[in-house]
């Protein structure tokens, strides 16, 4: 029995040096053999459910993913991880947003903004706001897409290491939502 615990141990450690190396099928594999080996290990399995379902979200198998980050969510929640559950229900939510489910989606990026507020984690909770900010726009709500854009762009000056680049992407969003919400003013303006 402690062998397996190990073996299972092993296995995860190598899918995650599979999944930095972006070789995801072979990720996959590993991971999909530890789930049965540390099913036991509450922790251990909500790491790797959390990570499997992210594998998916990365290969673009998104149907496939959806099971996993639900349970993961489920088992971090019940663990009391509130930042952990909350990378589970942001992957939920992008893995949705693929899928073209966006009330879905926006209701699991609700849940992890709100589990990254509670665990007290801005980075998280910029990345939630983002998230939020583009099924706004898809949902051609720019005004609620720029708040939470300019959300993100405020907690992420909380954030230390955070590249210049995350910082330009949000503006290039932001300004993109103010766009779109000048030219819903003109058209309605022009149907009068």
């Amino acid at each position: 029995m402690a062998s397996q615990k190990y073996f299972g141990k092993l296995l995860s450690d190598v899918a995650l040096s599979f999944s930095q190396m972006r070789l995801f099928s072979e990720a996959s594999e590993c991971y999909e053999q530890a789930l049965p080996l540390v099913s036991s290990k509450p922790r251990r399995l909500a790491v790797v459910l959390q990570n499997l379902g992210a594998v998916y979200n990365a290969l673009g198998q998104y149907r496939q993913s959806l099971r996993f980050h639900r349970d993961a969510a489920a088992l971090h929640g019940s663990l009391g991880s509130r930042a952990a559950q909350g990378r589970c229900f942001s992957n939920l939510g992008f893995a949705l947003v693929e899928l073209g489910e966006l009330e879905e989606a926006w209701e699991s990026y609700l849940h992890a903004q709100q589990a990254f507020r509670d665990a007290d984690d801005p980075s998280g909770q910029w990345q939630a706001c983002e998230g939020l900010g583009g099924i706004r726009i898809q949902m051609r709500d720019p005004d609620k897409a720029a708040m939470y854009y300019k959300d993100a762009l405020r907690l992420l000056c909380k954030c230390q290491d955070v590249s210049g680049s995350v910082q330009e992407r949000l503006v290039s969003e932001l300004s993109e939502a103010l766009q779109q919400k000048l030219l819903l003013q003109q058209v309605s303006l022009s149907e009068y």
